[in-house]
């Protein structure tokens, strides 16, 4: 760490705004209190989505110290006390949002106020979505978190880690930028790590024509439109017409992980974990109750480690949302009636039209695939419009999006050296904005 960087932590205010009284934004006071270099050890732990994501842990020294604070309060209250709070929480920074959503020019003050006003509008905006997001799942569903807007240091090895080639693009770097942080409860399941606590129930989008470098194969047409059909409600004739009702199912599910492949292991966990079989169905059916609401947000179902199933030390299992509100302004599920009405009517789309129909297609495709697998009746009824758009032609019109970005030149990839703690360190606590 360098004596500039240095001078800015230590000069760096940790003070939060007032926060509501709350055991949650209580505890993220003192997390934010101690976030001071003598006290943290902080490591990069990857790139997730919109977000840089940081694991800050406290150094030795300060854990000894608090375990001799503990034992003096244990003498004096006869309870035991927790000795570490910061190793439960990760810490999301949103440089996206700033450098990409509202690339201003940060060393003009003005400017640089325009952006710390929307992004204050953005942490409003998303704590409605967490509420909303309770109100369909349930307070556990969505993981206790704060966000705020501080002002950050931006080191050229972290910018580089967000686009390599915004470094051409953007010479006029500024030591330090208005940034969305947001402290996170951390979940320790790992579905990777270990798949009989964690599910993930994700899948990522069956229109990328990238979807093979996943190790998946490639999705013919036929069954693509069997799929699709299938998801959206439309008719389609069973492959045997003899078969039983549990032959038909399975047949189902293959026409689904087809679309969706990382949702065969969901398929083979139900049918052998009677609890896990229970909680999918509760879950399915919110998921459906959510969505069937098409002027709600829709959200991000493709993200790895987005929408988990957990196993409880009772064995039951219980539904994590981690990261499905999708950053910036959200996307209503009902925008899909109108883009399926411009098909209809052979108006051209724009990229953006493309996006937002692959994204929402997707979803409700997800959740009637969950639906499907778990066994339930209910399913989110489709928009006619939407119906009408034969599936190769949505096909064709989303895959355009994803071959742009596959066309475009390819930026020679630069090697990534892992940040170490001291580069780490530079980026906490930032300063609080006014």
């Amino acid at each position: 760490m360098s004596q500039e960087q240095k001078k800015m932590f230590l000069e760096s205010k940790t003070e939060s705004a007032p926060l509501p009284e709350s055991g949650v934004q209580k505890k993220v006071e003192v997390l934010l209190q101690e976030l001071v270099p003598e006290n943290i050890e902080a490591s990069y732990e990857g790139k997730g989505g919109e977000h840089v994501v940081f694991t800050v842990r406290a150094t030795e020294k300060k854990i000894e110290k608090r375990r001799e604070e503990a034992k003096k309060k244990e003498k004096e209250k006869g309870s035991k006390e927790r000795v570490d709070e910061l190793r439960d929480s990760v810490y999301k920074v949103n440089y996206y949002a700033s450098l990409y959503k509202y690339p201003h020019d940060f060393n003009d003050p003005e400017k640089r106020d325009i952006v710390i006003e929307k992004l204050a509008e953005d942490i409003v905006r998303r704590e409605k979505q967490i509420k909303l997001l309770r109100s369909y799942f349930g307070f556990h569903a969505v993981p206790a978190e704060q966000s705020m807007v501080r002002m950050l240091p931006l080191s050229p090895e972290i910018f580089n880690r967000l686009k390599p080639d915004w470094i051409t693009e953007r010479q006029d770097l500024p030591k330090e930028v208005p940034t969305l942080l947001t402290i996170q409860r951390r979940f320790k399941a790992d579905p990777k790590k270990d798949p009989a606590h964690a599910v993930d129930l994700t899948s990522y989008y069956a229109d990328d024509v990238k979807r093979m470098k996943g190790g998946e194969e490639e999705l013919s047409d036929m069954d693509y439109d069997r799929a699709h059909r299938l998801l959206m409600g439309a008719r389609v004739e069973p492959k045997d017409p003899f078969a039983t009702e549990d032959m038909e199912r399975e047949n189902r599910n293959r026409d689904i992980v087809k679309m969706f492949p990382k949702l065969l292991h969901v398929v083979e966990r139900q049918q052998v974990d009677r609890k896990f079989s229970e909680e999918l169905q509760k879950s399915a059916r919110q998921m459906v109750a959510y969505a069937e609401n098409m002027h709600l947000p829709m959200l991000d179902v493709a993200g790895k480690n987005n929408v988990l199933l957990l196993k409880q030390k009772d064995a039951s299992w219980r539904l994590f949302l981690p990261d499905v509100i999708p950053p910036g302004e959200p996307t209503r599920i009902d925008e899909i009636i109108e883009i399926a009405q411009d098909i209809l009517d052979g108006n051209p789309l724009e990229i953006e039209d493309r996006m937002e129909a692959g994204t929402i297609l997707h979803f409700l495709r997800f959740v009637n695939a969950l639906a499907m697998i778990a066994n339930i009746p209910e399913r989110v009824p489709m928009p006619k419009a939407v119906l009408d758009v034969p599936s190769l032609r949505w096909r064709r019109e989303i895959e355009k999006r994803w071959q742009k970005e596959a066309t475009e030149a390819p930026v020679a990839k630069q090697k990534k050296a892992p940040l170490d703690t001291e580069e780490a360190k530079t980026v906490f606590p930032g300063k609080k904005v006014a």
